[in-house]
């Protein structure tokens, strides 16, 4: 996306990799907590697998 797009711009390897690597973790800290959420039977949702049918860890191999 954007973001990594933007990412690439930035000249220095080790500050682009820092970058891409913060952004990746924050990435997947929210997804893995909203994907907690949307699959706890306490929550409500009905077809949480429609919501985020992908599991943390297979967001992470998209992403790294």
């Amino acid at each position: 996306g954007k973001i990594f797009s933007a990412c690439a711009k930035i000249q220095a390897p080790r500050t682009r990799e820092t970058a891409r690597a913060a952004i990746v973790s924050a990435t997947l800290a929210c997804y893995s907590e909203l994907y907690a959420a949307v699959h706890e039977k306490s929550n409500g949702y009905l077809q949480p697998a429609t919501l985020a049918p992908h599991g943390p860890e297979a967001v992470r191999m998209v992403l790294e």
